[in-house]
């Protein structure tokens, strides 16, 4: 007997494999916003304090890849401005707060089951009592476009660089469905969680 076998309501998943095509696009960015909403609930109850991003744990994060782009040569015509990049954002974020809560670590379509507007969430054992809050929303968010961009050879027609693409400018303002669904998914995330969307996109430049 499996886990899933005692738990009412499908795999979201299996919904999205079904329901290609039209009906799938009219229904993304529903099923997607029930997965967020339900992430957003559960994260303000497990809430467990944030962390100021003040020099020290500022430096956490930049200072591995500002080490790694300072070796390049000045050849490199990329390096300049991605460092310039890089020290604006360092500095929009200072003084700005991370929340931490239960992160469930393996947040994507094969472990939440939908019933009409209910969720349940299964799969637990990756997950770690306090952590950066945003883990579970990028992780979500590449896992769910990855299930429903496929061809029909299952065969993905994207990786898990697509939430990359569309972190590039600092609003998250893209075109497109996709780029439309993800834009709202983190800035309705960002609102609801009180996170700064700057601290949003150094995250998750720096996730783990």
């Amino acid at each position: 007997l499996l886990e899933e076998d005692l738990v009412e309501g499908e795999r979201l998943d299996r919904i999205l494999n079904r329901n290609q095509g039209l009906f799938l696009r009219e229904k993304a960015e529903e099923y997607c916003t029930q997965a967020i909403d339900w992430l957003i609930k559960f994260q303000k109850i497990t809430h467990s304090g944030d962390i100021v991003l003040d020099p020290a744990n500022i430096d956490k994060y930049f200072s591995p890849i500002m080490s790694a782009l300072d070796k390049l040569g000045p050849e490199d015509f990329s390096r300049d401005k991605i460092l310039k990049r890089l020290k604006d954002l360092k500095q929009a974020v200072m003084g700005k707060k991370v929340p931490l809560a239960v992160q469930h670590r393996d947040f994507g379509p094969s472990n939440i089951f939908c019933k009409g507007n209910a969720i349940k969430v299964l799969d637990w054992e990756l997950g770690k009592e306090r952590g950066d809050a945003t883990y579970d929303l990028f992780y979500f968010l590449s896992r769910y476009f990855v299930t429903i961009l496929f061809d029909h050879k299952n065969e993905p027609i994207i990786d898990f660089s697509i939430i990359r693409k569309y972190t590039k400018n600092i609003y998250f303002e893209e075109k497109g469905y996709v780029g439309k669904i993800i834009s709202n998914a983190i800035y309705n995330y960002s609102c609801a969680m009180g996170i700064d969307l700057d601290v949003i996109k150094m995250l998750f430049i720096f996730q783990e």
